[in-house]
């Protein structure tokens, strides 16, 4: 516990403005029973909100009982069970209100946290981990005409940011890093083992303009699309000659 609440770096003490996004990213932690990142996140928020206050521990404390009210449905959402939870909420608050020193609240907040963790039932938090793969198969079957990250969530009944802190959250990273990786990933093959233009590879790839799928490529692996194919392709197709591909996903039988 005490490595969990430790003070935090300079660079978070810099920025004193709310960040809004940060907790909707503890509650996605607590509701995944990602108890590294529920821990730090909460760290930061408590944090900020203590500068915030200036010292009043009146504010803090406001903070941290709407810091509470979020990641209790955060565990609802993952299953723990409603019988007492309120009841227990309503507990948590009322301690809160009697704690005097800075210290004390930090390191109250964290212990709370581990309490909800412990309500989570991972096993039961299956719905968004299925809604999030569904996502990741569709996105690699149909990249000529990729959805968007709302298209997505209009199709599985959520709201866009609950999906895409889920996403986040369950694959690693962003929606829009998976889709990028995975148009990166087609490209190359497509450059390997064709001489469609370029025009026409983004097209597949759900781009409209090839001189941002150009300066994507080249961000993205190094080179422009035209000396990536100049590099591989010979070897490429001689290699499938031979049979040596027969592996790779996408190579040509």
């Amino acid at each position: 516990m005490e490595n969990m609440i430790r003070p935090i770096s300079t660079s978070v003490k810099s920025g004193l403005r709310y960040p809004w996004d940060l907790l909707p990213q503890v509650a996605m932690a607590i509701e995944h029973h990602q108890r590294d990142k529920a821990h730090e996140g909460l760290g930061k928020l408590l944090e900020i909100a203590r500068q915030q206050g200036s010292g009043d521990l009146s504010l803090w404390k406001l903070r941290c009982s709407q810091i509470g009210s979020a990641c209790i449905r955060a565990a609802q959402r993952g299953g723990a069970a409603s019988d007492g939870l309120m009841e227990e909420h309503l507990h948590i608050l009322k301690k809160l209100v009697g704690l005097r020193s800075g210290n004390g609240i930090r390191v109250f907040m964290h212990r709370y946290i581990d309490q909800l963790l412990k309500r989570v039932r991972p096993a039961q938090t299956t719905d968004m981990a299925r809604a999030v793969k569904h996502v990741r198969e569709k996105m690699r079957g149909s990249m000529d005409s990729s959805l968007t990250l709302a298209q997505h969530a209009d199709a599985l009944g959520v709201s866009r940011g609950h999906l895409s802190r889920s996403f986040a959250s369950i694959a690693g990273h962003p929606f829009r890093c998976e889709l990028k990786k995975i148009r990166m990933e087609m490209a190359c093959r497509l450059l390997k083992t064709s001489r469609l233009k370029i025009a026409i590879i983004s097209q597949r790839l759900g781009l409209r303009d090839p001189s941002q799928f150009v300066e994507d490529f080249r961000k993205h692996v190094g080179v422009t699309p035209g000396k990536y194919r100049k590099f591989h392709y010979g070897n490429t197709l001689e290699a499938m000659a031979l049979g040596k591909l027969k592996n790779i996903p996408g190579a040509a039988r």
